[in-house]
């Protein structure tokens, strides 16, 4: 058969209702299909048998068109996505010999195997990171593993990327926070984000520095949040408060002096949800 099909995936929303959904690309007997379900930002990997059932029909050559996947939990939940992805193994199994009978149904499985291998990858390469068609060159990350440890990606001013150990303090936004005065660094809908993480680094007039995560989460009446921090004091004591609040339907990230004046901060957004 032709692989005429491109799509190698298929993804659902949950609605609360349905435990069963199309497969609508092809895909070989015996091949792996890739199947995960998404809540609240965690991934789940679902097996056949287990976490679900197959129903499709083969044709002479071993390959399935489609078929219908059916979730042995029962229905997705509102607010739960399904993902379902072609994953084959990249190998090439057919070796005819060169006096021996020559089988056309499996030159032509082979063949669409070769196809199907690069929708595969094209797939994957679709969800990378990627430099502009108009940038010749590579942006390879040289550092090895225990020397990029802790660190932020970013990059130089060449333009390459490198693991770098603090925000720049060329990007600090200018903050005044007297002491027991209180501003407000940052600030997201809440009708849009139900859950938010901020990288905070924060500057003081005598050069000390805080660096911190802030998670923010509502409530499911999304009337109230709660709000965790964990923080690392890069020079000296900290002297302040980092906190979130919910006001006016924003969640908003908040700073308080108690010593000293904050004169410099960088806030970086790791997850909204």
């Amino acid at each position: 058969m032709s692989t005429a099909a491109s799509s190698t995936r298929n993804d659902y929303e949950g609605d609360g209702s349905t435990a069963s959904y199309a497969i609508t690309f092809p895909y070989a007997q015996g091949e792996q299909l890739e199947v995960t379900t998404l809540l609240a930002g965690f991934e789940t990997s679902l097996a056949l048998t287990s976490g679900y059932t197959l129903a499709q029909t083969f044709t002479a050559n071993q390959m399935a068109s489609g078929g219908t996947l059916t979730l042995v939990a029962g229905v997705l939940a509102t607010g739960t996505s399904l993902h379902i992805r072609r994953k084959m193994d990249i190998l090439q199994p057919i070796s005819p010999t060169s006096h021996g009978s020559f089988s056309t149904l499996a030159a032509v499985a082979a063949l669409d195997k070769g196809v199907r291998i690069a929708q595969q990858q094209q797939e994957e390469i679709g969800r990378s990171l990627h430099l502009p068609m108009s940038e010749a060159g590579t942006a390879n990350l040289t550092e090895l593993p225990a020397d990029r440890a802790s660190k932020y990606l970013a990059f130089d001013a060449d333009k390459n990327l490198v693991a770098a150990d603090d925000l720049p303090i060329a990007t600090l936004n200018t903050v005044s926070v007297p002491n027991g005065s209180a501003a407000m660094l940052a600030s997201v809908d809440s009708t849009d984000y139900k859950a938010i993480s901020w990288d905070v680094y924060l500057v003081h007039t005598d050069g000390r520095r805080y660096q911190s995560r802030i998670d923010a989460h509502l409530n499911t009446a999304g009337t109230d949040a709660d709000y965790s921090e964990r923080g690392t004091d890069d020079v000296g004591d900290w002297t302040g408060t980092i906190t979130a609040d919910l006001d006016s339907g924003n969640i908003r990230l908040l700073v308080e002096g108690t010593e000293l004046n904050w004169t410099g901060y960088a806030v970086r957004n790791f997850m909204r949800a």
